[in-house]
């Protein structure tokens, strides 16, 4: 049985953003940083971008674990409300890219709120 992700949920602070695959079209490289933490044996496709004729474009999808086929955003509703959806959970800094990704999709903007992004050294 194929599992796929639905959501990824970011917390900074008091803030929840969640972000669903497709809507990560445009930050393949956050998705890979949440995938890679995904434990093995989760029976999770590859996420990468597929073609959809009913939608007549290509975005970033969920796959068939086993045939690498398109399991598309209609079949992502049904499996938000599974009781088992939580995959994984971990901590990494927030990054510049993070912080576009939540103004990129969300319209929240962070200068307003005052958010600041610092380097590690």
């Amino acid at each position: 049985m194929t599992r796929i992700v639905t959501l990824i949920e970011v917390f900074v602070g008091p803030h929840r953003f969640q972000f669903t695959v497709p809507g990560l079209n445009d930050f393949p490289d956050l998705l890979a940083s949440c995938r890679d933490r995904i434990p093995k044996g989760s029976s999770i496709g590859v996420i990468k971008p597929r073609y959809s004729k009913t939608l007549e474009r290509s975005y970033m999808s969920n796959g068939c674990y086993d045939c690498d086929a398109l399991s598309g955003e209609f079949f992502e509703y049904d499996a938000w409300h599974d009781e088992e959806a939580t995959l994984a959970e971990f901590q990494i800094p927030i990054s510049e890219r993070w912080v576009k990704a939540i103004e990129t999709t969300t319209g929240y903007d962070t200068n307003i709120y005052g958010w600041s992004v610092f380097a590690f050294e």
